[in-house]
């Protein structure tokens, strides 16, 4: 089985989470492969969400409460 496509930019994620203050002041240094997942599942519940909530109209999938 080859190598499954994610949704979310893994490395990026992974220095973000590293860069942050909080990970600098508790000293950590990795990120489970479990973390990530959950954040994954997360964004897609997130677009899903937003998708199901969007208006049908317009050929355009773009934020609906901006004027």
């Amino acid at each position: 089985r080859g190598k499954q496509m994610s949704f979310i930019n893994r490395k990026e994620t992974r220095t973000r989470i590293l860069g942050s203050e909080r990970a600098k002041v508790a000293g950590l240094t990795r990120v489970s492969e479990a973390y990530l997942n959950r954040l994954e599942s997360e964004f897609l519940n997130m677009v899903d969400a937003h998708v199901k909530r969007h208006p049908s109209k317009g050929k355009t999938f773009q934020p609906y409460n901006i004027i």
